[in-house]
């Protein structure tokens, strides 16, 4: 099985500090979901603004991790799962965007709403017994 577009375009946003950082998708996601946790804990604790972009880059895996459970996303949803704030998850959600990882379902300003490009497709051809 290939990997998913989506998944690799986003790791195209890993900053160059932890560029040697590669994750094998997809059994080391949760691995990363909870390393994440205890970054922004760090970061929240007064760590360092060094471990900024790390946080957010975790921040984007800890969404992605929802997608399964939540195939189209709003912003309550990822901040109600993520425990982060509503901007922290407007900004990742649009990175995610650009990555090619979700899709917007509509053009509105207000309620917005996301789809994980494939992965209702996915979901439908599963419960057709063709995966």
């Amino acid at each position: 099985m290939s990997a998913d577009p989506g998944i690799l375009a986003l790791l195209a946003f890993i900053p160059e500090p932890v560029s040697g950082l590669r994750i094998e998708l997809p059994g080391r996601v949760a691995g990363v979901v909870s390393d994440a946790e205890e970054a922004i804990a760090d970061l929240n604790s007064g760590a360092g603004p060094e471990l900024a972009p790390l946080a957010r880059l975790l921040l984007r895996i800890a969404l992605i991790d929802v997608l399964p459970a939540h195939p189209v996303i709003t912003v309550p949803v990822g901040v109600a799962a993520t425990g982060r704030t509503k901007p922290a998850v407007t900004n990742s959600v649009d990175q995610l965007v650009v990555a090619g990882v979700l899709t917007p379902l509509g053009e509105s300003k207000r309620n917005r709403a996301w789809e994980a490009v494939g992965l209702l497709d996915l979901i439908e051809a599963l419960e057709a017994g063709e995966g």
